[in-house]
């Protein structure tokens, strides 16, 4: 800010001391005039010629002295009327073409963007490059307001500086919605897409009509004062990807809840299994024992064991299912089973002893049958 405003006393200087020049040169040749008609008039005096005198010889010295300054005091107005007619008007439409030609310049970056395909990871960018034409926009405003009076027409630089304000105000909303097309808290809404375009109209009017005053071959594209048919494209695109991350996590939320529903149905089932096999096993039921078990398991299971001679001396009585625990694709299965031992006392009787066991073993799912089956022991 220092660096603009030392440029602009600069610039005020330098076209003060221009004026300064012209008026100076007009005070220095009326002194200088003035001085000669008096040395003119005296000379004529002493001179006093025999022949015929010229009209303007019989005047007296005020009256030569009057018309001469009436003729400088014409000479100095007409310097002044050409600096403000002709100089000046000059002076600012040369400055309002080269400072347009600069702000259309710098609007092609703008351009550029506005026409690539919809992307919401490229909006942050995009709002960037407005924020920097906002920066030109606000210098060249702030540039013609500090312009001297006295050599350029102030009513016209004020004008040229609110269309300035008037534009990066367009543009900064415009960055504003686009931000939002990054924030999961923020919504691009709908007024304000269609406030924008209202207000995009105006400006477009207002650009005309200064290009047109000035007939300036720069000119800039309406396509950049319609951001907000790109703003609704990234809307649109928004409501998609946002609608997809919906249906995504709700699909996610299903999914688990199917996967949760059916390990605590495989659980349940398992503990089920358990429960059939140990029924069959305390009650020696071989079909019943066969009936939980895995073809592979069925051939290494020792079904002796259920036969009523094994079983005079050792059997099981009661289970209590300790834990199903999810082992991969499989199950874990933990068993405490009560075991009877009979032995026979000193006297010939038969007594019993009680032994507890843990019994762990794995579970498997038959994808032919749909259903689990034991499918042997786990040696700890």
């Amino acid at each position: 800010m220092a660096k603009k405003s030392k440029r602009n006393d600069q610039e005020f200087g330098e076209d003060s001391a221009e004026i300064k020049s012209y008026l100076q040169t007009s005070e220095e040749l009326y002194e200088d005039v003035n001085e000669d008609i008096e040395h003119l008039v005296s000379d004529a005096e002493q001179q006093a010629p025999q022949k015929k005198q010229k009209f303007w010889q019989q005047w007296s010295k005020g009256q030569k002295i009057g018309i001469l300054s009436t003729i400088l005091l014409v000479s100095i107005l007409a310097t002044l009327s050409l600096i403000l007619f002709v100089i000046r008007p000059a002076k600012t439409d040369s400055y309002l073409k080269g400072s347009w030609h600069d702000v259309v310049s710098k609007s092609s970056d703008i351009l550029r963007a506005s026409k690539a395909e919809v992307d919401l990871s490229g909006t942050r960018d995009f709002a960037n490059t407005i924020y920097s034409y906002n920066k030109l926009l606000g210098s060249k405003s702030y540039e013609a307001k500090s312009k001297s009076s006295i050599a350029y027409n102030s009513s016209k630089m004020g004008d040229y500086s609110s269309l300035l304000d008037d534009l990066s105000s367009y543009f900064s909303d415009s960055a504003t919605l686009l931000s939002k097309s990054n924030s999961e808290d923020s919504n691009i809404e709908e007024s304000s897409i269609g406030e924008l375009a209202e207000k995009g109209d105006k400006l477009q009017k207002r650009v005309d009509i200064f290009q047109g005053i000035y007939s300036t071959s720069d000119k800039i594209s309406s396509e950049v004062l319609d951001l907000d048919m790109y703003i609704g494209q990234v809307k649109l695109k928004k409501e998609q990807i946002d609608q997809e991350k919906i249906y995504e996590e709700s699909a996610k939320k299903a999914a688990e809840a199917k996967d949760k529903a059916k390990q605590a149905q495989d659980k349940a089932d398992v503990e089920a299994l358990a429960d059939s096999y140990y029924k069959a096993l305390i009650n020696a039921n071989e079909e019943g024992v066969r009936a939980t078990l895995s073809k592979g398991f069925t051939g290494e299971y020792d079904f002796k064991a259920l036969k009523t001679e094994a079983r005079a001396s050792f059997y099981p009585k009661s289970y209590r299912m300790i834990s199903v625990e999810k082992d991969g694709d499989n199950y874990k299965l933990s068993t405490s089973v009560n075991y009877a031992y009979v032995y026979q006392d000193s006297e010939g009787q038969n007594q019993e002893n009680a032994s507890v066991s843990t019994e762990i073993y794995r579970v498997v799912y038959n994808k032919d049958l749909g259903a689990w089956k034991i499918d042997g022991a786990i040696v700890r």
